[in-house]
């Protein structure tokens, strides 16, 4: 029997994230013979199944959201919405179409030129990109011959080694989503991380902003950055920076060969190209379910779709990627 589009795509996400099948179905709790009647098509997986396995092999949200439609469930709503896709926002327009320049871009020095362009915007200067992999609870990190580092801080941190006690890192770690260094000192700091904390000040750092995005194989690749103000930016902010930073690691990954090999080109349905243009143009759910003649939860599957199609974790990404592909028009 053939195998099914799940068990094509179960294969080759447990492939990525190296891993047997033995290893895989410990992990996930589930018998090796039932993993392998699901990779060959002769079982079909409960949505929970598919949830487990994604959890075990740790995909992250968009590489589980493709599994979960390869298996023919919807996927999981989108992080950002259009009801809050502040793309009509004068900041936000502009980290737009920097990130979809950036997807162009043919050196890392040019990357880093017109990242650094935008991201100053903003009030970042000092920023770079790396790999962050946990080995035997200690967090070691490969940076990229890209940004503007604020190399004294780096420097002491090596020196007081800071690394394995570092709250910042340690959410980086997690792969939980973007943060600004103010969310996790919200949370409350030990004693130990409110120093490290406090000493940053003595380098003219109060504040950062770290996008990190989970690899199927267990590390962590990530935008790392540090402002002057511990301030709580402005609500564009967040939508903008984190443009920025996805299209950057995107580059990153292209030029400097980090990206791990695409089956096909990302494409998109006509569906799919209509609503994310509706969306560049600042368009709601409640005005793209009345031209569609959609309720919302149909639209936002339709999103999370389009979003899975262009591997993005959010429409932002999903928008960005379509336009510097020509897939869409802005």
């Amino acid at each position: 029997m053939s195998s099914s589009p799940f068990g094509v795509a179960l294969g080759r996400a447990r492939r990525r994230a190296g891993l047997a099948q033995a290893t895989l179905s410990d992990r996930a709790e589930v018998s090796t013979r039932h993993l392998s009647f699901l990779e060959s098509g002769r079982s079909q997986p409960s949505r929970a199944m598919v949830e487990r396995l994604a959890a075990a092999m740790g995909l992250d949200p968009v590489s589980a959201n493709a599994l979960k439609v390869a298996a023919g469930f919807a996927p999981d709503p989108p992080a950002m919405v259009a009801g809050n896709f502040p793309c009509d926002d004068r900041t936000v327009r502009a980290a737009f179409e920097a990130a979809v320049a950036l997807q162009t871009v043919t050196s890392l020095s040019d990357a880093t030129d017109l990242a650094g362009r935008a991201l100053g915007e903003l009030g970042i200067h000092r920023f770079t990109t790396g790999t962050l992999r946990m080995q035997a609870r200690r967090a070691e990190i490969r940076l990229d011959p890209v940004g503007k580092p604020a190399v004294g801080w780096m420097n002491h941190c090596v020196v007081q080694r800071y690394r394995d006690t570092d709250p910042f890192v340690k959410r980086t770690a997690s792969g939980w989503g973007p943060f600004l260094w103010s969310d996790v000192i919200a949370e409350g700091l030990s004693e130990a991380a409110l120093r490290i904390v406090d000493e940053a000040r003595d380098f003219g750092i109060g504040g950062g902003f770290v996008l990190p995005l989970r690899h199927p194989d267990g590390s962590v690749r990530a935008l790392t950055s540090w402002t002057e103000s511990s301030d709580a930016p402005d609500p564009a902010f967040r939508p903008a920076a984190r443009l920025i930073g996805s299209a950057l690691l995107d580059a990153v990954e292209r030029l400097a060969g980090h990206e791990q090999a695409q089956d096909a080109p990302p494409s998109l349905n006509p569906g799919s190209r209509a609503i994310l243009g509706w969306m560049a143009a600042g368009r709601d759910l409640c005005w793209i379910g009345r031209r569609t003649a959609t309720t919302e939860p149909e639209v936002l599957r339709a999103i999370a779709e389009a979003c899975v199609d262009m591997g993005a974790a959010d429409p932002l990404q999903a928008i960005t990627r379509a336009a510097a592909l020509e897939l869409i028009s802005t």
